[in-house]
């Protein structure tokens, strides 16, 4: 049989090695986490708040960005979705009002349509 030389003891250097981040303790990571996890639940709970007053009588369109934007504070995909929806909004609202078209979304005129009346 073929036995295996024993396994070699870390290096000094190696065993006694910094934490990546030495400037981070444990517990301000933990505080990091703590925060994240309770703007998280308050702000999926404030969305939530808002997705049920879709269905029953309340401000809904002011709660569920109010919610977003919470969430926006801590999390990218957030900020990103909360950027989406009141691209929306405005839209809507320039709609409703009639107000003129942004020129990156004013609509061309086809190639096909003549200019001259």
């Amino acid at each position: 049989m073929c036995s295996l030389p024993p396994a070699a003891p870390p290096e000094p250097e190696q065993a006694s090695r910094p934490p990546l981040v030495p400037s981070l303790s444990a517990a301000i990571r933990l505080a990091i986490w703590l925060r994240k996890g309770v703007i998280f639940v308050l702000g999926l709970s404030v969305v939530l708040v808002g997705v049920v007053m879709l269905v029953t009588p309340g401000p809904a369109f002011v709660v569920i960005p109010a919610g977003l934007a919470i969430l926006a504070t801590e999390f990218f995909w957030a900020r990103r979705l909360l950027k989406e929806v009141r691209r929306r909004i405005e839209e809507r609202v320039r709609q409703t009002l009639g107000g003129p078209t942004p020129p990156s979304e004013s609509p061309e005129p086809s190639p096909t349509q003549s200019t001259e009346g």
